[in-house]
C-alpha cells in the first residue's frame, strides 16, 4: 500500500507541474502579440523600445527601390556612427548581445507599397531620430506607478468610467501627443483622448495628450 501511495503521489505531482507549465505556456502565447500595422504606426514593447513603420505608396515604374534602400540605410548608419561609433544599420543576427541605438529590421516593396521598419532602443532614440517629424511631437512610457497621470480620467474597455487612482500601479502606460496609430505589446485596458480599434489607439488631438493604459 505504501508503494502505491508513493506512485499515486507520485502521478499527482507530475500532473500539477504538465498543468502548471500548460498554463505558462498558454498566458505566454496569449500575451505575445505581433506588431501587424496596416497603415504608417508605431508599437511600443514592454522593454521600452520602439518599432516603427512606414508604409507609403510606391510605383516601382517610377521609383527605384534600390535607391529607397540605400537613403534608409544611410540615414540609419549616419545617425549610429554620430551616436556610438558604428556605422551598421543592421544588427548581427549571430551575437545575441549586439546592439545599435537604431536597426533597420526589415525592408519591403510589394503590390505598389513600401514597408519599412525600424527598431529604436528606447524612446528617447525615437525621437531624436525622428526629430523633424511630426507625426509624433511626445510620446512617453513607463508603468502607471510612474507615470504623471494625476487627474486624467480613463475609459475602460468594459465602457466604465475610472479616475487614475484606481488603476493598478504595475499597469503600463503610453502618453502620445500627434497623429500616428499605435499599437502595443499587451492587452488594452483604459484610455483618454485616444480612438480605439482593435487594440490600435491614435490619438484625437495632435495637441493634447493622448493616454493609453494596457496590461
Amino acid at each position: 500500500m505504501k508503494k502505491n501511495n508513493k506512485l499515486v503521489i507520485g502521478l499527482v505531482a507530475l500532473v500539477a507541474i504538465l498543468i502548471a507549465a500548460l498554463v505558462v505556456f498558454f498566458v505566454f502565447i496569449r500575451g505575445a502579440k505581433k506588431f501587424n500595422p496596416t497603415q504608417t504606426s508605431l508599437f511600443v514593447h514592454t522593454n521600452g523600445s520602439i518599432t516603427g513603420a512606414l508604409i507609403e505608396d510606391f510605383d516601382e515604374a517610377t521609383y527605384n527601390k534600390d535607391e529607397l534602400l540605400a537613403y534608409v540605410e544611410e540615414n540609419i548608419s549616419t545617425y549610429n556612427e554620430e551616436k556610438v561609433g558604428d556605422k551598421r544599420a543592421y544588427l548581427d543576427e549571430k551575437n545575441k548581445e549586439d546592439s545599435l541605438p537604431v536597426v533597420l529590421s526589415s525592408f519591403n516593396v510589394k503590390n505598389g507599397k513600401a514597408e519599412v521598419r525600424i527598431d529604436y532602443k528606447d524612446i528617447d532614440t525615437y525621437l531624436d531620430f525622428n526629430e523633424n517629424d511630426e507625426s509624433v511631437t511626445d510620446l512617453e512610457f513607463s508603468t502607471v506607478r510612474d507615470a504623471n497621470i494625476s487627474g486624467i480620467s480613463f475609459q475602460s474597455v468594459k465602457g466604465s468610467t475610472v479616475k487614475n487612482t484606481t488603476l493598478d500601479a504595475n499597469l503600463y502606460v503610453i502618453v502620445v501627443k500627434g497623429k500616428l496609430p499605435i499599437q502595443f505589446e499587451g492587452k488594452l485596458a483604459y484610455y483618454s483622448n485616444v480612438g480605439v480599434e482593435d487594440d490600435e489607439a491614435t490619438p484625437n488631438s495632435e495637441t493634447e495628450k493622448g493616454y493609453i493604459v494596457f496590461e
